[in-house]
């Protein structure tokens, strides 16, 4: 009986919206005005050749009429067909002599004549896979990512030698740096999903990664943190992190190496030398829950390694392949990772007195803005 009283509802609702969708019951006039929505997921330019991918993300077929090129009229093939499906994808291929380092905006016209643009900045040959860019896009991670965060892991003997009155200030400048970290991922991941086609909601689900992360990584922590003892407790929180600032590089990484592949950002000398600055800080806020206590070389390799290197695959697949889907995603992971990390950090820090009397300390309030600032003015470093 309980298993009929399960099934009925949802069988009384599959009969349902069969019965509206085939008009059984209810018949809707249909809208005198199409509503159509084109999205171009990704250009390829190779000399004299524009490949676009589109897909389909409104209600109905789209038929594509006419193709514009700097608003010229221009011809191309549209594989599998002209007419895109609901839902359905088609890749569109335009012999044109662009010219590189100049603008380049590809319209598209429908039947219904809806137009749908996307314009490239700066029109740059899209990267092909090979073993110098590879080599180029690896080194470019390393030193924006995994080189700055080794470098401030190498302050661990400095932050060691400090006052042990001290140790609840460095872990609040530690969570100022988050804070401000994990706030700047959120609001890049809704810029980025801005751009993803409409079709996968990319808003909506910044929401989701960010929360089911922050959940997920809730629950796993537990056991981790449950250990006695200040150093074991202070080498998960460590680890924590690492991992929340790995996260946050892998969507940063995607970020960079696509600007880059498409002409976005000149990475210069300049450019380098203000990540690794900005990112120099996210090293410091590794070590600095380990300076209560001696820790080996092996653990600071490690959380040096979680943090720094998803910035080399980031950088790697945003140069060949980037998605404004997958990058906003990754930021909102990265983003609930930070988050968690940070409310584990003040909960362990007010274990022995309390949220109340922990923000009412001097030594915490002044960490947490010192912190923030840190990573305001040193974000300037890094403004494209």
């Amino acid at each position: 009986m309980r298993a009929a009283g399960a099934v009925l509802p949802i069988a009384i609702l599959v009969l349902a919206v069969y019965a509206f969708q085939s008009g059984f019951l209810l018949q809707v006039p249909g809208s005198p005005v199409p509503v159509e929505r084109v999205d171009i997921e990704r250009i390829v330019l190779r000399p004299g050749e524009i490949t676009a991918y589109m897909v389909n993300s409104g209600a109905e077929d789209v038929k594509v009429a006419q193709l514009l090129v700097d608003d010229i009229i221009w011809g191309g093939t549209i594989s599998p067909s002209d007419v895109i499906p609901r839902l359905g994808k088609a890749t569109l291929s335009i012999s044109y002599p662009w010219v590189e380092g100049e603008p380049l905006l590809l319209t598209i016209v429908t039947s219904n004549s809806f137009k749908f643009e996307h314009e490239l900045e700066v029109a740059l040959p899209t990267p092909e896979f090979g073993t110098d860019l590879f080599v180029l896009f690896a080194l470019m991670g390393s030193y924006i990512g995994l080189l700055p965060v080794f470098l401030g892991v190498l302050w661990y003997p400095v932050l060691r030698s400090l006052k042990p009155s001290l140790y609840a200030f460095l872990l609040s400048f530690t969570v100022g740096l988050l804070i401000l970290l994990g706030a700047d991922s959120i609001f890049e991941a809704f810029e980025i999903s801005a751009g993803a086609p409409a079709i996968f909601n990319a808003t909506p689900l910044v929401i989701i990664g960010l929360l089911a992360t922050f959940m997920s990584l809730m629950v796993a922590s537990e056991s981790s943190l449950s250990t006695k003892g200040v150093a074991s407790r202070g080498l998960s929180l460590a680890y924590l992190i690492a991992l929340g600032i790995g996260l946050h590089n892998l969507g940063e990484g995607l970020a960079v190496g696509a600007a880059y592949a498409v002409g976005a950002v000149a990475l210069g000398a300049f450019l380098i030398i203000g990540f690794t600055i900005h990112n120099f800080t996210e090293g410091i806020a590794i070590v600095a829950p380990l300076s209560s206590s001696r820790t080996a070389i092996k653990h600071l390799v490690a959380v040096g390694f979680i943090a720094g290197a998803p910035t080399i695959a980031g950088a790697l697949i945003g140069g060949f392949s980037f998605s404004s889907f997958w990058a906003s995603l990754f930021l909102a992971v990265g983003a609930g990772a930070i988050f968690q990390v940070v409310f584990v950090i003040l909960r362990y820090m007010a274990e022995s007195r309390g949220f109340a009397s922990l923000l009412g300390d001097l030594k915490v309030v002044s960490g947490i803005t010192l912190g923030m600032l840190v990573i305001y003015l040193t974000g300037f470093l890094v403004a494209a």
